[in-house]
């Protein structure tokens, strides 16, 4: 028992990393998941503009990329988070 729960906690303190998978962003710590999406939210990728994006916007999406990460595991965490972001920008600059 006390193996398992060292084996979480090493999970749930695992640094970002560009080719993080939906399944470690799941394994990660809830408190530390608006962290690690306001990081990759802020972060150009290829073929993005850089873009403004608040503290209050990537902590709403936590739970969305939580849903999409449960369904695509192997999925990069980055592109779920450039999905919604490009989303949450589309209804912010419509009328």
């Amino acid at each position: 028992m006390i193996a398992a729960t060292a084996v979480e906690t090493i999970a749930a303190r695992q640094p970002i990393r560009r080719q993080m998978t939906c399944a470690e962003f799941l394994r990660s710590d809830d408190g530390v998941k608006p962290e690690i999406v306001y990081w990759f939210a802020t972060r150009p990728t290829l073929g993005t503009r850089d873009a403004e994006i608040d503290v209050e916007a990537t902590d709403s999406m936590v739970p969305i990329l939580v849903d999409r990460c449960s369904g695509a595991p192997e999925s990069l965490v980055s592109r779920q988070v450039d999905a919604e972001a490009r989303h949450l920008r589309r209804r912010q600059e419509s009328p």
